[in-house]
């Protein structure tokens, strides 16, 4: 770096030489060349010397050269002058721009505005080539027929060889604009190509794609780089040393390639040293604006206030949000949150909104990456340029709702360590543009955006592919002994989230806090599947209490009951389908149905038993209902030889969870040691071996089924077997089913 700087200062001195040489030269030339010119144009009349010696006098003559020659010399340097001080006026007018150039520094003329020097030389020339044709021309009189005479009227040649030379010259400027404007144009493009809208309608920039373009060779087999091309333009009213370089803009504690990029879109990039100078650096962005024109005027920039209004405008497309493993953010309605794709997935109670959302790789950070690595996916695998998003699920509180969205954030901090409970990733709060009437982002009118401001509240989660219903409807039940036993194996593990929330302990500063909780709203909707592995979520509805010596009423209540509904749907999945699971609910419906319309005792009319309506339920209000135990008989008898873990779940649903009494219920640390039994006992035994062959075969078999059902035959499905057409198309729609996936077919074997 040394050695580039020394290298380049010997240069600076070089052509400082060589424009004092030039200077001297052209005053020279400015002095003598008019006077030629007269003398030349007069044929010398002044003084003429004649064959015998004597010589003539004509002061008639000398008058007349002197009257044209002295106005003529005075004219030629008036207009040098006048093009000096206009450039030395842009040069002062740049430094007041720039403010903060050291004292003793010099910046050369625009080299847009022809330099005195380039008008001199030109004017020269065009004397030299107007005196060649007056000496032409006396040669051609005293001579007519020499080969040496050009041919042709004087008049026309003077003129477009003066006009050629002067070309010549304005063209060198065109082409430092042509340069230029080449560069802008290419940077603009590139900034469009790297240009997304996010959901919200607002557009922001890939910004590392971007800088890596800055870096690229600008062509192949050379070593300047597309940031070379662009400080060099940057600077093209400059023909010194430009006040910073691409290494300086590279440098770790000086970067600055993003507000480089943002002061070129502006056409302000000849900026840039100043910003270096004071630290206003990409890792500041976004700068508030009160900080830029403060910053701006400390610069001595003239427009101090316009521009840092500009650059406010036009930074916040460059520094979108970018998420990361528990990071805690507040963003106003400037910030862009860069979500390229935003599917609703169903409404949390009217509390909240649950979604599904895609973020670009570029705008997830290091350690969040770690945590949901199974979350990347290739967007477009067709595609030779890979398309890298991550998948998360966010769930949003509206204004209102901060209650709501505090208590679940702080219990999903408090169960981050528990592998049962679907992860809290990170949490942030935005000021969102919206429409006055709608949830629509804001419309246009005009140049000016009309929007209102409305707050919400977020917190960003593992996303789950399925839900528990999701799941059993679009994946065939195991059957094999090693399916069934890793399905139940894993969706035992909810059993270590709900004792994780039952026995929940808080360490403060080295301080152990013990809480009693209990999470109230565990059903298939809330147990996710996330990434192969069975999670609970929406612990927004858990409350929590300080442990005393005896157990509240309401952790009493809201115990492993509902955990037991789960297993018993689950268990009808194992041993029936899906379909057994849409049979075994109408047969809840139907008892609820019968107990509403029974007539009641006169002793329970005050019961809670009359206060119940029809529905699905598995208790009548104060006991398990009678179906639901004759419906686990008949499950019993229809097991598989292969499942040895669903009869014993089922007398643990039976005798210690589904039970009217809540004093008698099993506890959760307790039934978490109740299930790691069952899945040990399951294990014991002789094992049923499958041919190799067969496994191989159902192996790839289960690889090529789908994934859903509605990735091959979309809508159709939907419609009912019996609809009103012919039975060759009813029968088309059955067979037409795709082959599922079967749960934990390839984990089993």
């Amino acid at each position: 770096m040394e050695d580039l700087t020394t290298s380049m200062h010997n240069i600076g001195v070089g052509s400082q030489k060589e424009a004092i040489i030039m200077r001297i030269i052209t005053a020279v030339t400015l002095i003598y060349l008019p006077g030629t010119f007269v003398s030349t144009l007069f044929s010398t009349d002044v003084v003429r010397f004649h064959d015998d010696g004597k010589e003539a006098f004509s002061k008639t003559a000398l008058s007349r050269w002197l009257q044209v020659t002295f106005p003529l010399t005075m004219l030629t340097l008036l207009v040098a002058f006048s093009v000096f001080r206009l450039a030395d006026k842009k040069r002062r007018t740049a430094l007041s721009v720039f403010g903060d150039v050291e004292l003793g520094s010099t910046i050369e003329p625009p080299s847009y505005v022809t330099s005195p020097i380039e008008i001199s030389t030109a004017v020269a020339l065009f004397f030299t080539v107007v005196n060649l044709q007056v000496r032409l021309a006396d040669v051609q009189s005293l001579y007519p027929k020499s080969p040496l005479v050009l041919q042709g009227d004087v008049s026309t040649r003077g003129l477009p060889a003066f006009a050629t030379i002067f070309a010549f010259h304005l063209d060198m400027a065109d082409n430092r604009f042509s340069d230029h404007d080449s560069c802008m144009r290419e940077l603009k493009a590139k900034v469009g190509a790297c240009t997304m809208t996010a959901v919200c309608g607002r557009s922001y920039v890939l910004v590392e794609e971007l800088t890596q373009w800055l870096r690229s060779k600008a062509h192949p087999g050379k070593s300047t780089t597309q940031l070379g091309r662009l400080v060099i333009a940057a600077y093209r009213d400059y023909n010194g040393i430009a006040p910073s370089s691409t290494d300086k803009l590279m440098e770790q504690d000086s970067y600055c390639l993003v507000i480089f990029s943002i002061l070129l879109l502006l056409g302000r990039g000849n900026l840039i040293h100043v910003f270096q100078k004071h630290n206003i650096l990409d890792t500041h962005l976004p700068i508030p604006l009160q900080q830029l024109q403060s910053k701006f005027e400390t610069a001595r920039i003239s427009d101090a206030k316009q521009l840092a209004a500009d650059f406010d405008e036009k930074q916040w497309p460059f520094c979108p949000a970018k998420f990361d493993f528990h990071y805690s953010q507040e963003y106003n309605e400037h910030k862009i949150l860069p979500i390229c794709k935003k599917e609703k997935i169903n409404e949390k109670g009217g509390t909240a909104q649950l979604w599904q959302i895609e973020v670009k790789e570029e705008f997830v950070g290091h350690h969040l990456k770690q945590a949901v690595s199974f979350s990347r996916y290739n967007c477009s695998p067709s595609s030779t340029e890979p398309d890298w998003r991550y998948q998360f699920a966010l769930k949003s509180f509206e204004d209102g709702s901060m209650s709501l969205y505090e208590n679940e954030k702080t219990a999903f901090d408090a169960l981050r360590k528990n592998n049962g409970m679907v992860q809290y990733l990170a949490d942030y709060t935005h000021a969102e543009r919206r429409n006055a009437d709608s949830e629509a982002p804001p419309r246009m009118f005009g140049n000016q955006e009309e929007y209102v401001i409305r707050h919400t509240f977020n917190l960003l989660l593992e996303f789950g592919e399925f839900d528990l219903d999701e799941y059993f409807a679009q994946i065939s039940p195991p059957s094999l002994q090693a399916e069934i036993e890793d399905f139940w194996s894993s969706l035992f593990d909810v059993a270590d989230a709900l004792d994780g929330i039952h026995n929940l302990k808080i360490e403060t500063h080295g301080v152990v806090q013990e809480f009693h909780g209990w999470h109230a709203d565990i059903k298939p909707d809330n147990i996710l599947r996330v990434h192969g592995k069975f999670k609970l979520s929406d612990p927004g509805f858990a409350k929590f209490k300080k442990k005393a010596e005896t157990d509240p009423q309401e952790f009493v209540l809201g115990g492993t009951e509902t955990y037991g509904c789960v297993f018993s749907i689950a268990a009808t999945w194992v041993v029936f389908g899906y379909t057994g699971i849409q049979n075994f609910q109408k047969v809840r419906e139907k008892g609820i149905a019968q107990i509403c319309s029974a007539p009641k005792p006169q002793q329970h009319a005050e019961s809670s038993i009359s206060s119940i309506s029809a529905g699905d339920y598995f208790h009548d209000g104060q006991q398990i209902l009678e179906d639901v135990t004759n419906w686990h008989r008949v499950l019993r008898s229809a097991l598989r030889k292969t499942d040895r873990v669903t009869s014993g779940l089922l007398d643990l649903v039976d005798q210690r969870m589904l039970l009217g009494s809540a004093d008698s219920r099993i506890k959760a640390n307790s039934l978490c040691s109740e299930l790691k039994q069952l899945a040990a006992q399951s294990q014991e035994g002789p094992r049923i071996e499958i041919p190799a062959s067969i496994m191989e075969t159902l192996l790839e078999t289960d690889k090529d089924a789908a994934s859903t059902i509605w990735s091959v035959i979309g809508s159709n499905v939907a419609q009912p077997l019996n609809a009103p057409d012919s039975r060759k198309a009813r029968k088309s729609r059955l067979l037409g089913i795709p082959l599922m996936k079967t749960a934990h077919r390839s984990e089993g074997l």
